[in-house]
């Protein structure tokens, strides 16, 4: 692979605490801007030594108080990044080769997290059990499109993946699907 087709990295840097201190390269991040605080980290991919990924995955795994901060090629300076509050995190991790290389994929376990955006991940997340809406694949197109519009789809600030919340129950599903029957938007057939 040359120079010119090798993927963008970006940096990530860990503090926990005053004590340790790493720094990553990333290749995905999705997070949700809060006002007046730290920024919310839902999906981090990263690279780096292994006490770096080690360091990285037990404060993810704890109530360390661990604050990320990220150097992303076309993000400009933010808050820092931080657990979600109550929130516990999927994590998967791989040696990379020979050397002395981990890489680490953390996903917050968050209701109605989508970590890549995509026509069937959407309706994935429409048919868990958090909603009892009955839906026909076919209204999928109008749905979204009414769950963007009342910003029950949240996409997420990221880089690398292209993630989104699902912030809406079964009563807000009802409520888009009547709507859309009544109106003649999406029909039973």
């Amino acid at each position: 692979m040359t120079t010119a087709e090798q993927p963008e990295t970006g940096k990530v840097r860990m503090r926990c605490g005053d004590d340790s201190k790493h720094s990553l390269h990333s290749n995905a991040i999705a997070y949700r801007r809060v006002f007046d605080t730290d920024d919310e980290l839902y999906v981090l991919s990263v690279a780096g030594p292994a006490a770096a990924i080690k360091a990285t995955n037990a404060a993810l795994l704890t109530d360390a108080r661990t604050r990320f901060t990220m150097d992303i090629p076309g993000h400009g300076s933010h808050n820092p990044l931080r657990r979600p509050r109550d929130t516990k995190y999927r994590i998967r991790k791989a040696r990379l080769g020979q050397m002395n290389t981990w890489h680490l994929l953390a996903i917050a376990d968050v209701p109605g997290l989508i970590p890549n955006l995509s026509e069937d991940a959407v309706w994935r997340a429409l048919m868990s059990e958090e909603i009892t809406t009955p839906l026909l694949r076919k209204w999928l197109p109008y749905v979204t499109r009414q769950l963007r519009a009342l910003d029950h789809l949240e996409k997420l600030l990221s880089w690398g993946c292209q993630a989104a919340l699902l912030t809406a129950d079964s009563d807000d599903v009802d409520d888009i699907v009547s709507r859309g029957l009544r109106d003649g938007e999406i029909a039973i057939s």
